[in-house]
Formats: C-alpha cells, structure tokens, sequence
C-alpha cells in the first residue's frame, strides 16, 4: 500500500466517521427554550438567541413529560413554558421537562 492509498483511506474513514457522528447529533439532540406550539401530537421549542425552532411528535407511550419537576400529561405542556427536551432518532420527544412562568 503506498501513501496517497493510505491518505485517502484514512481521509474517508475520517469522513465516514464524522459524517455519522454529524447525523447522530442532529437527530438526537436536547433542546432548551421556550414551547411556541403544542398540539395533542406535536410541539415545538424555540432556542434561545434565534436558533431555529424545533419540532417534534409527542407520543404517550414514549414521550415522559415533567412539569414543575413533577410527572405531568402531554395535555399539561403549555405555550411559553420554560422546556429542556430530547429529541430521538424518530423525531420524537423522548422527554420533556417544563416549568410554568
């Protein structure tokens, strides 16, 4: 194996590697902010300093819900609460933690 072989083997490994790394962190991510849309389906957290937004499904079975540092109902989650949520793989929110105004 020569050099430009090796090179160019260590560089797509390099690539392989950063690009699932970059594909895992972008589908499976936390988010802080404030709740702008909440559906019985569907919500949305708006980060802090104009990220853009970023919006889930909520799933009773997989979603676990806290408000206020108590187990809470997706029915509970409010517009303009304070939320700190994981986002998984399948665009669902794993779990979101809020706390009323």
């Amino acid at each position: 194996m020569n050099i430009r072989t090796s090179a160019s083997i260590a560089a797509l490994v390099a690539l392989s590697l950063g690009a699932a790394t970059a594909s895992y962190a972008a589908t499976q991510r936390k988010v802080s902010g404030i709740i702008t849309q909440v559906e019985p389906a569907r919500m949305a957290i708006q980060p802090m300093h104009g990220k853009t937004a970023v919006t889930g499904r909520l799933a009773p079975g997989k979603t676990v819900v806290m408000v206020n540092g108590h187990a809470a109902q997706i029915a509970d989650l409010k517009i303009t609460y304070d939320a700190k949520a994981e986002l998984g793989l399948d665009d669902v929110w794993i779990s979101v933690r809020a706390d009323s105004q």
